[in-house]
C-alpha cells in the first residue's frame, strides 16, 4: 500500500512539474525584465571578476611528445580530436620542449572520468590530470548575458521615447 501511494505521488509530482515548465515556456517570450542601470552594471563586474579568477579542476591529456615530430604529432591529435568531438574545447601547449593536448574543462573529478572513459574509445592513451584554469563562460551564459543586455538597451530606449 504505501509503495502504491509513493508511485502515485511521484506520478502526480511529475505531472505538475511538467505543466508548470510549459506554462513557463508559454510566457517567456512576453516577459520583459527592466533592471535598473546599478543591476547592470555590478552583473557586468562580475562577469569581468569570474573571467580573471581561476578554479582548481580537471582537464583529460590525450597527447603529450618531446621530439622532432612531436608538433606534427600533437598537431594531428589536436585536429583529430576535434573531429571526433567538436562539443569538447581542445588546447595545444608547448613547455620545456614538450607539446601537449589538453581537452575540456571539467569542475569535477566525476565529470572528468564520465569524459574521459569515452574519448578512451578513441585515444587509448588518454588520462586525466588537475589544472587551474580559467572557466570558460558557458554559451548559455553568455546568452543569457547579451539578451540581458540588449533587453536593458531596448527598454532604456523606450523610456527615453516617452
Amino acid at each position: 500500500m504505501k509503495k502504491t501511494l509513493f508511485i502515485l505521488i511521484c506520478i502526480f509530482s511529475a505531472a505538475a512539474a511538467k505543466a508548470q515548465s510549459d506554462i513557463i515556456a508559454d510566457i517567456a517570450p512576453s516577459v520583459k525584465v527592466r533592471q535598473s542601470d546599478s543591476v547592470r552594471s555590478a552583473f557586468e563586474e562580475q562577469m569581468l571578476l569570474n573571467e580573471k579568477s581561476t578554479i582548481n579542476g580537471f582537464r583529460i591529456r590525450i597527447y603529450s611528445g618531446i621530439g622532432k615530430n612531436s608538433d606534427l604529432e600533437s598537431a594531428a591529435a589536436m585536429a583529430s580530436f576535434k573531429s571526433a568531438f567538436p562539443g569538447i574545447p581542445v588546447e595545444r601547449s608547448y613547455s620545456h620542449s614538450s607539446y601537449k593536448v589538453t581537452a575540456g574543462y571539467f569542475r569535477t573529478k566525476t565529470d572528468a572520468a564520465r569524459e574521459l572513459k569515452k574519448i578512451k574509445q578513441s585515444f587509448p592513451g588518454s588520462f586525466l590530470v588537475g589544472e587551474s584554469f580559467r572557466y570558460p563562460t558557458l554559451p548559455s551564459e553568455r546568452r543569457a548575458m547579451e539578451e540581458a543586455v540588449a533587453e536593458t538597451v531596448a527598454s532604456a530606449e523606450e523610456q527615453g521615447e516617452q
